[in-house]
């Protein structure tokens, strides 16, 4: 998958747009979630999210807690570069769709990518290491370097 100079200029341009728009969040959009985790309180931002994966996670916090904050926990480790010193960004794909996740302190932003970007934000996430695929393997087969580990897909899926 070749992507040219200016689908990368313009990934990374959409990767600072919203890190701008993050940043003037709370002046317009209340938090999605705010929540008590295992040491501080922090707030979840969905932007532009289908309604479907915002019930999703919604369903999750209220019915299971420890869940939700387990899922926090293998998120965070299985991409450490978002929470370098509290700032950091990653790319997901989940879903059916491809989400930009910025972090600032306690504050996490969740935006889906416009298709028309996905190959280009997925491409520059992926030279980064900040990209985790949804998609799960067997155990018989290797893991692939970007791909969710089958203990967060298990998370992700029981409700």
């Amino acid at each position: 998958m070749l992507i040219s100079h200016s689908e990368l200029a313009t990934a990374e341009s959409f990767i600072v747009h919203c890190s701008s728009d993050f940043l003037d969040l709370e002046t317009y959009h209340a938090p999605d979630i705010v929540a008590r985790g295992y040491a501080n309180k922090f707030s979840v931002y969905w932007v532009n999210q289908p309604a479907r994966l915002k019930r999703f996670f919604k369903a999750i916090w209220m019915k299971n807690p420890r869940q939700f904050l387990n899922i926090c926990g293998e998120f965070d480790a299985a991409l450490p570069s978002l929470n370098v010193e509290g700032i950091g960004w990653v790319v997901t794909r989940f879903g059916g769709y491809v989400h930009l996740t910025l972090r600032v302190a306690e504050e996490i932003y969740i935006r889906r990518v416009p298709k028309n970007l996905g190959r280009a934000v997925v491409a520059l996430a992926k030279y980064e290491n900040r990209f985790l695929d949804s998609g799960i393997y067997l155990h018989a087969e290797c893991p692939r370097k970007h791909q969710m580990s089958p203990r967060l897909a298990g998370l992700l899926t029981l409700q």
